[in-house]
Formats: C-alpha cells, sequence, structure tokens
C-alpha cells in the first residue's frame, strides 16, 4: 500500500508515463524505457527505489547485473527495455528507469503486482427436508479464506458475491441448469458447478409421502380389511348356522 502511494506521488511531480502490470507467479514481464538522450552516463534500473537490478555505464558499454536477479534479467542494449522472468510474489513493487548525465531523470516507470494462481473453489450443498414444505437447500461456495452462503427456495436459487484483496468469490445459477462457484484475481480464475437436477433430487417433492409413513398407512388399509372381512364372514356362518337350526 504504501509503494502504491509512492508510485501514485511519482506520478503527479513526473512528466513520465507510468504504467501498471499485472502477472501470473512464475511468468515474464518486458518494461519499456520511454525516448531518451543518446548522451548519458549510466542508465539504471530500480526496484522500490533503493535495489538496482541493473546498471549500465556508457562510457566501457559494460553492465553490472545485481547477484540476486543473476538469470532472471534480461535488457536490450538498444531500447533498454527489462525483462523480468520467473515472477515471484515478492517482486511485486515499482520499478523505474533512470538515465543520469547532468542530472538524474526517470525515463520509466512501472508497478507491477504478481498473483498466485487461485485454487478450484470448494461448493458443498445442505439439503433441508421437511414434509409438506418446499426444497430448502443451503450452497456454500469456499475458497482463499472467503466464503458466500446462498439459499435455495422450491428450486430458485439466489446468486451471492463477496471481494477482498483483490480476490472475487461468486456464486450464481447458470441458464437454471447449474450452479456455479468462481472465484477469480486481476490474472486467472477457476470454478467449481453442481447440477440443478442434483439439487432436485435431494428433495422430497412437496406432496411425498416417506416411505416409512406409506407403509404404516398400508398396514392399517391390511388390517382394516382384514377386520371387516373376518366380521362378514363370521356373520354369514352365524345365519346359516342359525337357519339350520331354526324348526
Amino acid at each position: 500500500m504504501v509503494l502504491k502511494c509512492i508510485f501514485a506521488l511519482s506520478i503527479l511531480v513526473s512528466n513520465t508515463v507510468s504504467h501498471e502490470e499485472l502477472r501470473l507467479i512464475g511468468t515474464s514481464v518486458q518494461m519499456d524505457a520511454q525516448d531518451h538522450e543518446s548522451t548519458f552516463e549510466e542508465f539504471i534500473w530500480r526496484f522500490n527505489k533503493t535495489i538496482n537490478l541493473i546498471k549500465y555505464y556508457n562510457e566501457t558499454k559494460k553492465m553490472k547485473v545485481n547477484p540476486s536477479y543473476e538469470g532472471r534479467v534480461e535488457v536490450n542494449i538498444e531500447t533498454y527495455s527489462l525483462t523480468l522472468k520467473n515472477l515471484q510474489k515478492k517482486d511485486s513493487g515499482l520499478y523505474e528507469a533512470q538515465v543520469t548525465h547532468f542530472k538524474d531523470k526517470i525515463v520509466a516507470m512501472y508497478y507491477l503486482s504478481v498473483f498466485d494462481p487461485v485454487e478450484t473453489p470448494g461448493l458443498t450443498y445442505v439439503p433441508d427436508k421437511q414434509i409438506g414444505d418446499p426444497c430448502n437447500i443451503t450452497l456454500t461456495c469456499r475458497g482463499h479464506g472467503l466464503s458466500v452462503i446462498s439459499s435455495c427456495f422450491n428450486k430458485t436459487c439466489e446468486e451471492n458475491e463477496i471481494s477482498r484483496e483483490g480476490i472475487t468469490l461468486y456464486l450464481s445459477v447458470i441458464n437454471s441448469s447449474s450452479v456455479i462457484c468462481n472465484i477469480s484475481n486481476p490474472v486467472s480464475w477457476n470454478m467449481s458447478a453442481i447440477e440443478m437436477k442434483d439439487l432436485k433430487q435431494v428433495c422430497h417433492p412437496k406432496d411425498a409421502v416417506p416411505s416409512a409413513a406409506g407403509v404404516s398407512v398400508c398396514l392399517l388399509k391390511t388390517v382394516v380389511y382384514s377386520v371387516v372381512l373376518i366380521l362378514m364372514t363370521s356373520a354369514v356362518i352365524t345365519v346359516h348356522i342359525k337357519a339350520r337350526l331354526a324348526p
């Protein structure tokens, strides 16, 4: 945050065109210097105002590379553009190109932000099965320390979103057929999905009767029918016996 403030202040007090670069860890970035006079003593690419990445001496045509950046920096001697390879999170910060003659002059200014790739988010659901009520499902989308919760009511799901420190977590419904949990930062994204038909399968229809209740009703009907049948049979037998015993 401090470096970004310095970057903003540098823009205000300098005529140099500034650039912001966003890169994924492990990739490369090229930073170009603006047109400048060919007559100079030194050309320097500097990191965060204090660390010299390279220093080129015009008189001897020699270049000094910071040992910490050996194998990671390349400089075009004709344009003095700098390429920084195999970027790491620690490379995020302010980069300036400076020429030295009678006075120092900044001829390029970049602010670089390096990001990790986002991981696949987790998408889970918890069904709430209640007889006679519409299907209620709670969806939870998690990733990189963030989480969003949404509810599905009667097969209709809410959309929800949260953002923090450049990472956005978004829970959405696509064409009423899929629930998507999407996570992204400025240079990468990832997602998880659940089909709506899978959510519907975990819910009881409104008029459904649980199997246990169904068995109880069926058993009750069987008992009633059996009792009625026994009573009717007994009555017929009784009448028949009385008829035979009559004088």
